[in-house]
């Protein structure tokens, strides 16, 4: 499946780092002493926010859902989980935690243009999973708000 990064997603990570760069200038303009170790954590901090930003776009940006498991971005390079091998899968703020024995991903659908058929993807697959491995699956479709 083709995932492509919705604009929101894009608008919404490029405000929060903005916001924090203007922090910065502010602090820096107001004329109070902002030296000494108080200062280097503050910078410190606001550095780790904006790569932790910049990093969650890139991550989800480079997300790809295939038939045989999602292939995701990690800080130790690029895990790939096949559908089968999913043990566990958890609803968090909106995302799909998929945990198995290789690792987590993390799939969060509104990142993207279409979050519900990306949803829908990950519900599919995990359904077919659950019915190879012999449980009862409810035949009503789930439906995400």
């Amino acid at each position: 499946m083709k995932l492509k990064l919705a604009r929101r997603f894009l608008i919404s990570m490029g405000m929060m780092l903005a916001s924090l760069v203007v922090i910065l200038i502010v602090a820096s303009l107001s004329g109070l002493d902002f030296s000494g170790p108080i200062a280097i954590v503050g910078m410190l901090a606001s550095l780790a926010c904006a790569s932790g930003l910049l990093w969650s776009v890139r991550k989800y940006q480079v997300t790809e859902l295939g038939e045989a498991g999602v292939s995701q971005l990690t800080l130790n390079g690029r895990i790939f989980v096949p559908w089968n091998d999913v043990s566990e899968v958890t609803m968090y703020s909106g995302a799909f935690i998929l945990v198995s024995p290789l690792g987590k991903v993390m799939i969060y659908p509104k990142a993207y243009e279409q979050p519900e058929d990306v949803s829908e993807y990950v519900v599919t697959h995990m359904r077919k999973v659950m019915q190879e491995r012999g449980a009862q699956v409810a035949a009503q479709p789930t439906t995400f708000s």
